[in-house]
């Protein structure tokens, strides 16, 4: 998935953050969804939205678990003994939360799933304007 910004993000709060966040486990939630196994396929998606999460926890205080707080607040020489389980912990319930939703998502509209999936089969890319379109038709059946 490549999502272009119309401007520079230079600032985001938490829910637009996790917005952002919440694609990037689609295309392995639809192979899960579809093929019932994942592959190889969303390493890079897995790494961005990992990068994400754990920023969101150890740098932007937006943890529920360590809260407020900032690694990089700490001295250079303490942050590299300084613990990272617990928010790798928080990071990973962040994703699977995130991939629950988008699993979610996929099931109540798996029509447009299919329609997208014949769109970029036959196109290889497709604009938004196809995707949006995909989900304004989902109330439509399914072609056998």
């Amino acid at each position: 998935t490549l999502v272009t910004n119309e401007q520079e993000v230079t600032q985001q709060r938490e829910p637009e953050m996790r917005a952002r966040m919440s694609m990037l486990p689609g295309g392995r939630a639809a192979e899960q969804l579809v093929l019932k196994t994942v592959s190889t396929g969303a390493a890079n998606d897995l790494e961005r939205v990992s990068n994400m999460a754990y920023r969101m926890v150890t740098e932007f205080g937006f943890g529920k678990e360590l809260g407020p707080f900032s690694y990089a607040g700490l001295p250079e020489r303490d942050r590299a003994t300084a613990t990272c389980q617990e928010a790798i912990s928080e990071a990973r319930d962040l994703i699977k939360g995130l991939e629950q939703e988008c699993a979610a998502l996929l099931r109540s509209h798996r029509h447009a799933l299919d329609l997208l999936t014949a769109q970029l089969l036959e196109h290889e890319t497709v604009s938004g304007e196809v995707v949006t379109a995909c989900i304004a038709s989902n109330d439509l059946p399914v072609a056998a």
